[in-house]
């Protein structure tokens, strides 16, 4: 039982961990990509 409820809290945190990176890989990603736009449509 212990094991069973310590296998999913492990995976709820290394879901977060995945959803934190992704979150933090767009939003550079955008603010490099958003001044380029910015020159492209002036």
């Amino acid at each position: 039982m212990h094991q069973e409820a310590f296998n999913k809290l492990k995976l709820l945190t290394v879901t977060n961990r995945l959803f934190e990176l992704s979150e933090r890989y767009v939003r550079s990603g955008l603010s490099r990509s958003v001044p380029l736009v910015v020159r492209l449509v002036e």
